[in-house]
């Protein structure tokens, strides 16, 4: 549709809205036009969702033309994994802040651990092998992760969250609750995250 001819219709779709008798025979015009105009938008809309689905997912072939699209854990990656903290879980700090500050201990934990359990955990030499190899499949598994404290001894314990269930991850080491915890509510109420 031309743009005078949109501007005409508004123009006297306004006229209407303002209590001015109108023709049946111009009305009829309008409506079609309004018509012809919502079919167009539809379309546009379809585009641009079609344009959306590309940009923010990705697609995964499967070989006989079909694409299926990836689920958000299947994007899963520790940059973007968040840490929930008690009593409420609403204070949270990004993982990567952990292995930030402690990522080599962690590490070290990991084999004291391949010691005892040579014949269930991959061997992993370096440190970035310990986080794609092992770290990163095991923590994708849950969908949200937790950090608890036992308030007695301020022992902490790591949650993986999937489903309604709750698992203890035994694999990541005890860290200061303290510290992450007062680093998360600075995120929280100081940065407003």
């Amino acid at each position: 549709m031309h743009v005078r001819q949109k501007k005409s219709t508004l123009e006297t779709l306004t006229r209407y809205s303002n209590g001015e008798t109108i023709s049946h025979e111009v009305m009829r015009v309008v409506a079609s036009d309004i018509l012809e105009m919502h079919n167009s938008i539809s379309e546009e809309l379809a585009e641009l969702e079609k344009e959306y689905d590309v940009l923010f997912h990705d697609k995964q072939g499967d070989g006989n033309g079909n694409t299926e699209f990836q689920s958000d854990q299947e994007d899963f990656s520790i940059d973007n994994l968040l840490v929930y903290f008690p009593p409420d879980g609403k204070d949270s700090l990004e993982f990567s802040f952990f292995l930030e500050r402690e990522g080599k201990r962690f590490f070290q934990y990991y084999q004291d651990l391949y010691e005892r359990h040579t014949h269930t955990l991959p061997l992993c030499e370096t440190y970035e092998q310990y986080l794609t190899q092992f770290l990163e499949p095991a923590i994708s598994k849950y969908t949200t992760i937790r950090l608890g404290v036992d308030p007695f001894d301020r022992k902490t314990t790591w949650l993986g969250l999937k489903d309604k269930d709750q698992f203890t991850l035994n694999f990541l080491p005890q860290v200061n609750y303290d510290f992450f915890s007062g680093a998360a509510q600075y995120r929280s109420k100081l940065l407003n995250v």
